[in-house]
């Protein structure tokens, strides 16, 4: 800035310096935290709305704080309908055995991971499906608020593995010698009737 002398005319100029490296660098490094915050709750929305795996929030009053689509359509209503809603009265007939579950994970701050759970969804009465069910506790301040929900619908692998399975104990069943082999000559399947037949059990072979 400049200083005057006494006929108005500028004398001298004050000039000062600071040092805003220290500065800079924080301003790049939050405006890099907001960008990486902004993709990570994209993410986590996209996830909620549009993933085929059920996820959810539920308070220690046993209320859906946060539901995804995919969690309210197995529930058989919307996410409108069923957030702020008691589980009891979203899910009456599963509330038993939930609720069992979710005390647990409350009381003991240890998730539950991967339970298979076979149940008629109150969207499609009459069909049975097939879940991967895991319940985590969610912490804030070393305080368990709640209990996180996701749930996997496995139907569609458990059929095709019981019908793997199903071919299988036909195949050492059937009276008859039976040996597969891949393209490189090595057997990939050997039946109960190969044993007896060849003297060799399945273990040896394959």
């Amino acid at each position: 800035v400049p200083a005057f002398d006494a006929t108005g005319a500028v004398s001298n100029w004050i000039v000062t310096a600071s040092d805003i490296d220290e500065a800079k660098r924080l301003e790049a490094s939050l405006r890099l935290a907001d960008r990486m915050s902004a993709e990570t709750l994209s993410l986590l929305e996209t996830l909620q709305s549009k993933a085929p795996v059920g996820f959810g929030l539920v308070d220690r009053e046993f209320r859906f704080v946060r539901l995804n689509q995919t969690l309210a359509a197995i529930n058989g209503s919307t996410t409108v309908e069923q957030v702020g809603q008691l589980v009891s009265t979203v899910v009456p007939e599963l509330w038993p055995t939930l609720e069992v579950l979710y005390r647990r994970v409350l009381d003991t701050g240890e998730a539950i991971l991967d339970l298979e759970v076979e149940m008629a969804p109150p969207a499609e009465p009459g069909q049975t499906r097939r879940w991967l069910a895991s319940y985590y506790p969610v912490p804030i301040d070393d305080e368990i608020v709640g209990v996180g929900i996701v749930l996997v619908d496995i139907t569609a692998s458990k059929r095709a593995e019981e019908a793997l399975q199903f071919q299988a104990d036909l195949l050492q069943l059937a009276g008859q010698a039976i040996v597969a082999v891949d393209r490189h000559g090595l057997v990939i399947s050997w039946n109960t009737a190969a044993e007896t037949l060849y003297g060799w059990s399945i273990d040896e072979v394959l």
